[in-house]
């Protein structure tokens, strides 16, 4: 793909170096790169390594200007392209293409992981998929089609794209993208500022949580009702997940049917918004019923002009679920309005866009949940994509409606967004591990090279399978240093500052992450110049 003259010449300006139920249908046109491993590189950019991009107007450069200088500070390296540095496009057809194809150049030549799409469906296009069934049909707003250039989207050349028996499109991505859908620079000005303070913070080791559910079926439901299926018996998976986290402190429940779970309180329209302005809460779980402007919340629904209600929010939440086509960024919905208002509401989600199945949207959020408190990884789109993997290589991920679920389900917000505050290194410390053991290095801080010393748990003759790997602020994998079948007592490894090719890393804060078995420790190191 060729780009203008002006192109790199804008962006160099701008950078900063290092650091119900459902289903949907992708719509896009094939584009002729086939990533394998390692990518072929394109010839349409010029030399360079950008981990973090943000696609947005002229206009909302300089309110996007700060996100790019916090991800440097974190040590990810971000720049802006803005959609008229693409060049080439007359149409929205053609600049869906041109965005598209410049994501895959963007993730083969530059290596870049995250890419924020800065801007509502007025500033960049949504990409619709189409779903018909039985008597059914509906476009599917979709996202991933920009994140996942590989497959073929219209096999069968009928127009139609990403149809499960004509089509064989791969929804596997190759960069995580989000999208924050502002309209002006003031939106996206609260936006950035929103991020930065989650991020920062508050205490790490007590984070609330704010979970809702209404009952599945029947709809409508009036207490007294029987109960075919409870929305909030999926939810109590998630608290059970997060029960016993040594980061996890308060989880207030509001359900539909709230006398069916101890402890639960009534969900309604004002007590989901009173829950939202006087609590704490960092993460919500959501499953509910409604469309992108009119959210169902057990007795009442909520609608966007009523989020005048949180007037005095303090803090902005991440929110896991939500109401089907809650990420619909063509309509102004109550996501889009969460996402844009000036304080508190919304940093951002994992949202359906369209209507779906509820088993795999459940396996997906259960898997997104998991990975969020437990993985190594702890920014939003490595969960992400690390999930929509794994979802895919089931058989249900591999069904017609899971795969066309798995579509529907879109990141809002920056994907390179950190769940846990002061955490930047993708390693969450104040998880609670079933069987942690301790590590120590020495020197430390070291130059040029450090000892790792652990103990392999376990009776005297067990072994287990042992893995010792670096990682950096970033939360990337820098090198395995180790990998062997270990016997239980006491070990050691040496780790000489350089990466998986033997390049040596900068001065730093990294992580050594030993396994054995099901157990793990995990130690700070200190590269000293």
């Amino acid at each position: 793909m060729g780009y203008p003259d002006h192109l790199f010449r804008n962006i160099s300006s701008r950078v900063f170096f290092g650091a119900g139920l459902v289903l949907l249908l992708a719509v896009g046109f094939p584009i002729p790169y086939a990533f394998a491993s390692p990518p072929p590189v394109p010839a349409g950019l010029p030399p360079g390594e950008w981990d973090h991009l943000i696609i947005t107007d002229e206009s909302l450069v300089s309110a996007f200007t700060p996100l790019v200088r916090h991800r440097h500070d974190q040590g990810l390296r971000s720049r802006i392209v803005t959609t008229r540095d693409l060049g080439g496009w007359s149409t929205r057809a053609e600049l869906r293409e041109a965005i598209r194809g410049f994501v895959a150049e963007a993730a083969g030549q530059w290596g870049t992981r995250y890419i924020l799409l800065g801007g509502d469906a007025e500033i960049i296009p949504v990409p619709l998929g189409f779903y018909e069934s039985f008597n059914l049909s509906w476009d599917i707003p979709l996202d991933l089609y920009y994140a996942a250039p590989n497959g073929e989207w219209d096999l069968d050349g009928d127009g139609i794209l990403g149809e499960y028996e004509d089509d064989d499109p791969d929804l596997t991505p190759v960069v995580a993208l989000g999208r924050a859908p502002v309209a002006n620079p003031a939106e996206a000005r609260a936006f950035v500022d929103k991020v930065v303070a989650f991020e920062k913070g508050s205490d790490p080791a007590n984070v609330d949580v704010l979970l809702a559910a209404e009952v599945g079926s029947p709809y409508p439901w009036t207490p007294g009702m029987p109960v075919g299926v409870d929305l909030a018996w999926m939810m109590e998976d998630v608290a059970d997940i997060l029960v016993g986290l040594a980061a996890i402190g308060d989880i207030q429940r509001l359900y539909q049917n709230w006398e069916g779970t101890p402890g639960a309180e009534p969900l309604s329209p004002a007590s989901f918004l009173e829950a939202m302005r006087t609590g704490r809460h960092r993460f919500s779980g959501l499953l509910i019923h409604g469309i992108a402007d009119t959210w169902s919340l057990g007795s009442g629904f909520l609608q966007p002009d009523q989020l005048v209600d949180l007037a005095g929010m303090d803090h902005a939440l991440f929110m896991v679920g939500g109401a089907p086509e809650g990420a619909d960024w063509r309509v102004e919905g109550v996501l889009e309005s969460l996402l844009t208002m000036p304080v508190g509401g919304c940093v951002g989600g994992l949202t359906p866009s369209a209507t779906y199945f509820l088993m795999p949207v459940n396996q997906f959020c259960e898997g997104f949940w998991s990975g969020m408190v437990e993985g190594v990884q702890t920014r939003v789109g490595d969960v992400y994509r690390q999930n929509l993997e794994a979802q895919l290589q089931t058989p249900y991920g591999q069904s017609a409606s899971g795969q066309a679920t798995l579509q529907c389900l879109a990141v809002s917000g920056d994907p390179a967004l950190l769940f846990w505050p002061g955490d930047p290194g993708g390693l969450n410390p104040n998880r609670q591990v079933a069987n942690t053991f301790t590590a120590t290095a020495s020197p430390n801080p070291f130059n040029p090279a450090t000892e790792i010393s652990f103990v392999v748990p376990g009776e005297t003759g067990t072994r287990h399978t042992t893995v010792v790997e670096i990682f950096d602020l970033a939360g990337r994998r820098l090198t395995r240093i180790l990998e062997a079948d270990l016997a239980s007592g006491p070990h050691s490894v040496q780790w000489r500052g350089r990466d998986d090719i033997g390049r040596q890393v900068g001065s730093g804060l990294f992580f050594a992450r030993i396994r054995a078995g099901d157990a793990q420790a995990v130690v700070k190191l200190v590269l000293v110049e």
